[in-house]
């Protein structure tokens, strides 16, 4: 099934929140497929660990994108928007992108 909506979510030392919130995003119940792209910002902590392990549990869902050094929220959530969106011009896949902040709350997807 081709993707529908792209969960974007920006991420920096967010080790004690980021698994509450990839859970809250994998926890959707929807009738059309999604992905969960997280953009990692060179976090100090186990940020990238944590995301890394649930990319283990759910490949073909999840995909991380790396910063090799900070280059803060803006331009974090703007490099992940634009990998999105020339993904989409290529393979006209995703409909809707939802860029989220890391406090999700679940069933927010309808």
């Amino acid at each position: 099934m081709s993707v529908l909506v792209s969960i974007n979510c920006i991420t920096y030392n967010h080790e004690d929140y980021i698994a509450d919130a990839i859970e809250g995003f994998l926890l959707q119940k929807t009738e059309f497929d999604y992905e969960i792209l997280i953009g990692e910002d060179c976090s100090t902590d186990n940020t990238r660990r944590i995301v890394e392990q649930y990319i283990a549990k759910y490949p073909d869902k999840i995909r991380l994108v790396i910063s090799e050094e900070n280059i803060g929220a803006g331009e974090n959530a703007k490099r992940i928007f634009e990998l999105v969106r020339e993904n989409t011009l290529r393979n006209a896949k995703v409909m809707i992108i939802g860029l989220i902040r890391i406090n999700c709350r679940n069933k927010w997807i309808i």
